[in-house]
Formats: C-alpha cells, sequence, structure tokens
C-alpha cells in the first residue's frame, strides 16, 4: 500500500488500522486468522483465535475495486457489524447505502440515534 502512496491514518487496535491517500481515500484494513474457528458464547461460529472475530461466511461477499474483482465482506455483515458500537452520521451513511442497494432492513438502533431514511 505504501507504493499506491497510503499512509496510516488511525490504528484501532493490533488487528485493525484504517491508511489514507493523498485523495482522501480510506482503506479499513481488518486481520483475520482463518487458522481455526471458534464458536462464541452465543453459538456463533467466527475464525480465530488471533485477528478480529470475524463470523464464518461473513467474507464470501464479491465485490470489484478499479473493475478487478475482489473478495469481501457481505452486505449483511457489514451492516450487523455498525451496530455493535455507537454509530455516527459516516457509518449511517454507509449504512443507509448498504441497505439501500441490498434490500437490507436498516437497523433500529440509526432511528433511535435519531438518523432517518
Amino acid at each position: 500500500m505504501e507504493a499506491a502512496r497510503f499512509r496510516t491514518y488511525r490504528v484501532d487496535n493490533d488487528f485493525n488500522w484504517v491508511l489514507v491517500d493523498p485523495r482522501g481515500r480510506h482503506v479499513d484494513v481488518h486481520l483475520v486468522d482463518f487458522s481455526e474457528t471458534l464458536v462464541t458464547a452465543t453459538g456463533v461460529r467466527t475464525y480465530g483465535p488471533a485477528g478480529l472475530p470475524f463470523e464464518v461466511g461473513s467474507l464470501q461477499g464479491t465485490g470489484t475495486i478499479g473493475g478487478k474483482p475482489v473478495k469481501c465482506e457481505t452486505a449483511e455483515f457489514q451492516v450487523r457489524g455498525h451496530t455493535s458500537y455507537t454509530p455516527d452520521e459516516t457509518d449511517y451513511r454507509d449504512v443507509l447505502a448498504l441497505c439501500r442497494a441490498f434490500d437490507i432492513e436498516v437497523p433500529p438502533v440509526f432511528e433511535a440515534l435519531g438518523f432517518h431514511r
């Protein structure tokens, strides 16, 4: 990413940081350990034990960057992920775009925080 002129913008933890380029484009980097799976206390299978605890199957999404196909998070997982913390207006815009594009219901937390469609 350095060759593409991205630099560290923010480090959230050892497994998640955000990069930014001179044009202001952000890349949110998440490290995931695929070496084994674990079952959470609520019965959800996740990748682990190192890295971020992504649900098994949550990385089966597909998209394009610069016209090239890429693997990514599913839209449903991205939307759920924005409800695990107090979202801000940028999160709302991201979630609203995903919900509109993939016909997903906007999570109630956004309405409770005063965000509206």
